[in-house]
């Protein structure tokens, strides 16, 4: 979450709340009232309150354009019904929430006084440094086999090359068109100094596997493959000389 997030109070007139956004790069802010232990939370006001509020002949971000008689506190369109959450709740749960109720941000609270604030950047955030898609290393993504300890097999490359596993996802992928198909694909990322045989050790290990592509620290990923086993021309790489893929082996793009 993002503490201390800024905050408006219901008389805050509605061309300085359109400046806060400007000027802070914000879509929402709480509008609280000040408490013996902090800030009491009253209600929420977005971006989009604003410009639905905004006179007709003016920007919102025009703040100094705005007659006196047509800026109201920010009190008269904030929207008082506010689905909030607490410092414990999991980021994941956070995540459900604003999806199931369709909004941007949830503002945090204990005993009645706010700490906080989640938004989806927040969450994007947290995405990012859980996945460690930042840090150099490998991105694996494979279809999983019910009967398979993907993990473990994971692991074991890992303990062989001296690298370390970031993270491990899994989700339902449904082929466009064909949704009651729709297969379990996992993706790995595995962090550290790659060898030379790291990846045809991933390719020889675990079944399934769709690509690999290499996360370094220049911006972007480009895909790379075993040496001794071709790839389809579909995944960018040419097939080494002379190969032969393995027998039962699934090989997706």
């Amino acid at each position: 979450m993002t503490p201390d997030p800024i905050t408006v109070e219901p008389a805050t007139r509605l061309s300085e709340v359109a400046r806060l956004m400007a000027v802070k790069h914000v879509r929402r802010l709480p509008v609280t009232a000040p408490g013996s232990k902090g800030r009491t939370l009253l209600g929420i006001v977005s971006s989009h309150d604003v410009w639905q509020a905004c006179s007709a002949g003016y920007h919102p971000l025009s703040a100094s354009g705005w007659p006196a008689a047509e800026d109201p506190g920010v009190g008269s369109i904030m929207s008082p019904d506010v689905r909030t959450t607490s410092p414990e709740t999991p980021i994941e749960d956070a995540a459900r929430l604003l999806r199931k109720y369709k909004i941007g941000a949830l503002p945090v609270v204990r005993d009645g006084v706010l700490v906080g604030i989640i938004t989806e950047s927040d969450l994007l955030d947290v995405l990012l440094e859980m996945t460690g898609c930042d840090e150099p290393g490998l991105r694996v993504s494979f279809e999983l086999d019910h009967d398979e300890d993907i993990v473990r097999r994971l692991l074991g490359v890992c303990d062989r090359h001296q690298m370390r596993l970031a993270s491990m996802l899994s989700f339902h992928h449904a082929e466009r068109g064909d949704t009651a198909q729709a297969r379990s694909i996992g993706v790995a990322r595995l962090v550290g100094t790659e060898d030379a045989s790291v990846v045809d050790d991933i390719w020889a290990t675990c079944r399934r596997v769709r690509r690999i592509t290499r996360n370094d620290a220049r911006p972007g990923s480009h895909l790379v493959g075993p040496r001794e086993q071709p790839r389809r021309p579909a995944a960018g790489l040419p097939s080494a000389p002379g190969a032969a893929a393995s027998p039962g082996r699934a090989r997706l793009p």
